[in-house]
């Protein structure tokens, strides 16, 4: 055997890992495999899998100030505030080996199982330069779990096989929001000071949250038993961003999706059924210590000379299911248990 080999150079294989579903909830178990292929037999101090949680976010603001100038004059400049926060939300690292000391050339699967906490928020990642009108931002945000499988190769210059999968984790299921239905009654204020009577307004989802590109259909009901005409109702689908760091918070209002639709006279009724898209570029709803990103849909009855009467519907946007995720084994090749220890 060469020095190098001796010392542990060269490419001694190849490490994946898999899981048996692409997105899991809070508190489910979760089983796996590590999967190892060798070209040649190692030395090893442990075959691990490690399971990490972090979020992360970032964002900048434009400010202004005075500078003194001296002798009564000053100029305004404008200059970044940066804010960062990170957080880990979970680690555990499971051995797989229990007392191995050498694997031999093949292919070797290695399952593990473990519960996920209760508590974790929803797998989230955005990035991009300009939100807000254009402003600015540099708004980055991330929550992401990391199932990391290692092969611990023995050898002074030797390294470590590793292989790496990211795992989504949902909010809570699709089925077990309710249903979005909210009421309201509002006086109608013309020039923000006469009141001309009230408006009042129902509106029903047919769900309580959607799969990212489905269609919302609404049940509209307005009693306009004020003395102003509604000259139309809107219907607009948002997504509402809150990063929070350094003591201090930041929320952007982004507007998905919007649809006109007729509106009623003073005295009368009306009852229609809206659809709107849930179109948009996805982001996952989730709530943790330094990310909140939730959407919500406002029906708005607009009257002439008078503030608009709304109404908020919070609600779930979920990513269709994914057809596959991570590695999958070539059909032509088989992993096997470790062989016993000796």
């Amino acid at each position: 055997m060469g020095l190098g080999k001796q010392m542990g150079f060269g490419k001694k294989g190849k490490i994946h890992v898999n899981t048996e579903k692409p997105t899991y909830y809070p508190g489910e178990f979760v089983n796996g495999n590590v999967f190892v292929d060798l070209k040649e037999e190692v030395e090893c101090d442990a075959v691990i899998v490690q399971c990490k949680g972090k979020e992360k976010c970032y964002w900048q603001e434009t400010r202004q100030r005075t500078i003194d100038d001296g002798d009564g004059e000053s100029h305004t400049e404008s200059y970044e505030v940066h804010f960062d926060g990170s957080k880990e939300l979970y680690k555990m690292k499971i051995p797989l080996s229990q007392g191995r000391t050498s694997i031999p050339a093949g292919q070797w699967i290695y399952p593990f199982q473990f519960q996920l906490p209760m508590d974790l928020p929803a797998s989230f990642k955005f990035k991009d330069n300009q939100w807000s009108h254009g402003e600015d931002n540099k708004i980055k945000a991330k929550i992401e779990y990391t199932f990391k499988g290692t092969v611990d190769v023995n050898g002074a210059f030797a390294k470590d096989l590793k292989g790496k999968l990211d795992v989504a984790i949902l909010s809570v299921p699709l089925n077990t929001i309710p249903i979005g239905k909210m009421s309201k009654t509002e006086t109608v204020m013309m020039c923000c000071c006469i009141p001309r009577g009230e408006v009042e307004m129902m509106v029903e989802a047919d769900k309580g949250a959607y799969y990212c590109g489905e269609t919302a259909q609404m049940h509209v009901q307005v009693d306009n038993r004020s003395s102003s005409d509604i000259d139309k109702m809107k219907a607009k689908f948002y997504r509402i961003l809150t990063l929070r760091a350094d003591g201090h918070s930041t929320r952007f209002k982004h507007l998905m999706s919007e649809l006109h639709y007729d509106g009623c006279e003073s005295g009368d009724k009306l009852d229609q059924h809206q659809q709107l898209p849930m179109s948009g570029e996805f982001l996952p709803v989730t709530n943790s210590k330094h990310i909140t990103c939730e959407y919500r849909i406002e029906i708005e009855c607009a009257i002439p000379w008078a503030a608009d009467v709304e109404l908020h519907i919070p609600l779930g946007l979920y990513e269709p299911p994914r057809v596959q995720w991570g590695y999958q084994p070539p059909s032509e090749m088989v992993y096997y248990p470790p062989p016993p220890l000796e």
